[in-house]
């Protein structure tokens, strides 16, 4: 058991004492994805326009001088634009006929942004991408069960396995696992800062989710005398937390190939 928690702390401090460094090129790029609604009837052409200058002079947004924002008609009206995306746009329909639509400023809110434009109403609008969620809420499961059952086994090594421990132990755990998810799902929604450094932003929720579960776990659990036994729990805490970190990350990877 030592040598396991020895190796995990050596893996941390190495996380912090070296991360990741990231070149202008690499890691993900943030996206817009746009659907047009009530399209025009003949052939037209898609375009993010931006105001970079903030003088309320709108132009075709570009990436090192190329108008990479512009895209063609497609039947299914549905428009994909990345690689330094404007976070505050306007989207311009033109058709062949040179009729123009340009709707109003969106504030890009997400990383991974979703927006209709309704051409009737000339309205553009950011929606909530629901497949990050429901993405997100599958891998709290696999994670969270996962780590229950793996910390279920190990309470009767501590000499902890009994109905009032296990009661608490879960609530704590899914409060954990909780924390966790909300830290890492708002980094991807809103920034992708766990998809530059992930090992660095899962060390920092790791080390304060065993903090929170020891301080928990010593207040918490009872022995069969119902006696405190703050050693034991604070044992459990700590290896429990290891070994069910290395099988939630399992379990967290497995889970991207069934959805």
């Amino acid at each position: 058991m030592k040598k396991i928690l020895s190796i995990k702390f050596l893996s941390i401090v190495i996380m912090f004492a070296f991360p990741m460094q990231v070149s202008a090129d690499m890691g993900p790029k943030p996206e817009i994805n746009v659907e047009i609604i009530n399209p025009p009837n003949e052939h037209y052409y898609v375009a993010l326009l931006c105001d970079a200058k903030h003088k309320d002079s709108w132009s075709v947004a570009t990436y090192m001088g190329s108008s990479l924002h512009i895209r063609e008609f497609e039947e299914e009206h549905c428009f994909s634009f990345g690689y330094d995306v404007p976070d505050t746009f306007k989207i311009l329909v033109t058709t062949d006929s040179g009729t123009e639509y340009i709707s109003n400023v969106v504030d890009r809110k997400a990383f991974y942004s979703k927006v209709t434009y309704d051409i009737s109403t000339n309205t553009a609008t950011e929606h909530i991408n629901f497949s990050v969620i429901l993405e997100f809420s599958f891998h709290f499961l696999c994670t969270c069960i996962g780590t229950i059952i793996v910390e279920y086994l190990l309470l009767s090594k501590f000499d902890l396995k009994n109905k009032h421990n296990i009661k608490y132990f879960v609530i704590c755990n899914v409060i954990t696992q909780l924390m966790l998810y909300i830290s890492l799902g708002y980094s991807n929604y809103i920034s992708a800062l766990h998809l530059y450094n992930y090992p660095a932003l899962l060390g920092f929720n790791e080390i304060f989710i065993v903090i929170f579960e020891c301080v928990f776990y010593s207040i918490a659990f009872k022995n069969d005398c119902n006696k405190r036994c703050i050693v034991n729990s604070i044992g459990f805490g700590i290896i429990g937390n290891v070994l069910s970190c290395l099988g939630g990350e399992i379990c967290y990877f497995l889970s991207y190939y069934i959805i």
